[in-house]
């Protein structure tokens, strides 16, 4: 039982974790606190350091020498404007300030032309802000998975979950419903029912129907595609559960 169950918790894991990634790389599920207030932090930095250089325009007119520089850094830094580039998605911000970085550091012309007219100093605060963000997102070097990679997970993980669960009511119906091990098969077989039915509800609920209804499917009735935005939760394999039907 409990190897069945150590499968059982390292799937969930990794389904978890592909699905968040897959989630990640399309921008869904990143409005919590923290990206949030990074998001805010980032956009702020480079705000600043396109209004340094609109400054210097400014100040020295667009001919003189200087005003000239600080245009032709203003558009390599942001083709598109800065505020283009600060209302795109979490994720595709990312890694268009990543690009904006990399032609820096790939253009020893534009870092010393930068560095002439002081804007290295912020340039490397919103180094700094899109590390944090970028760590925050979870965007990694690798490619985010394939839809497959994530569905593929989420399967193997049902077949765990059902094998589990058959375990333990073949478990409970040989055990002697008064023993120690009757009564701990019984906790843990109520725990699958209760979760079953919470995230058949969840089901529902995310394809409009109420969750008050007797015909709730079970977890193998998700029906699931690349274009929900939300995919159903996960049946998850908690420390509680582990416990109960270990013992």
């Amino acid at each position: 039982m409990r190897e069945h169950l150590r499968q059982a918790v390292d799937l969930a894991r990794e389904a978890q974790a592909l699905q968040t990634r897959w989630k990640g790389s399309r921008g869904i599920g990143c409005s919590a606190a923290r990206p949030k207030r990074l998001d805010a932090e980032l956009d702020r930095l480079l705000g600043a350091l396109d209004a340094q250089l609109d400054v210097i325009v400014r100040t020295y007119g667009p001919d003189a020498p200087e005003g000239s520089a600080a245009t032709r850094v203003r558009e390599r830094l942001f083709p598109r404007g800065v505020g283009h580039l600060v209302h795109l998605p979490y994720v595709e911000e990312a890694e268009q300030v990543e690009s904006m970085l990399a032609r820096v550091d790939a253009d020893p012309e534009l870092a010393n032309e930068l560095a002439k007219l002081h804007g290295t100093t912020v340039l490397e605060r919103v180094r700094e802000a899109h590390a944090r963000y970028a760590e925050a997102l979870q965007l990694e070097a690798a490619p985010p998975p394939a839809y497959a990679e994530v569905e593929q997970a989420r399967e193997a993980l049902h077949e765990r979950y059902c094998a589990v669960v058959s375990l333990i009511v073949g478990l409970s119906h040989l055990a002697d419903s008064d023993s120690a091990e009757g009564q701990a098969l019984a906790r843990a077989q109520q725990v699958v029912l209760e979760q079953d039915r919470s995230v058949g509800i969840v089901h529902r609920r995310r394809r409009g129907g109420s969750a008050d209804e007797d015909d709730v499917p079970s977890v193998d009735g998700a029906d699931e595609s690349p274009h929900v935005a939300n995919p159903p939760a996960l049946p998850s394999f908690d420390v509680g559960f582990e416990d109960e039907a270990a013992a």
